[in-house]
């Protein structure tokens, strides 16, 4: 989805047998944000990287993430 110019942040905690899961991509100038939070059992927490970032394309981060593609071409 990135590379090394996408602002991009993900965060996992394991807090009382939960995996709590933030993230976020932005585009350069900080005008669009797209972002997610997530929580579920560590014993159900196996997809949890690929469905946060299945959802945060689909809720804006793929926008942002193309504006940037086609900045650089």
């Amino acid at each position: 989805m990135g590379g090394c110019s996408t602002p991009i942040s993900a965060l996992a905690e394991i807090k009382n047998n939960e995996v709590h899961f933030t993230g976020n991509i932005l585009s350069p100038e900080g005008k669009m944000v797209a972002g997610i939070n997530a929580s579920d059992l560590v014993a159900r927490s196996h997809d949890m990287g690929i469905n946060a970032a299945n959802q945060l394309l689909s809720t804006g981060g793929k926008v942002i993430a193309d504006s940037i593609r086609n900045a650089t071409k």
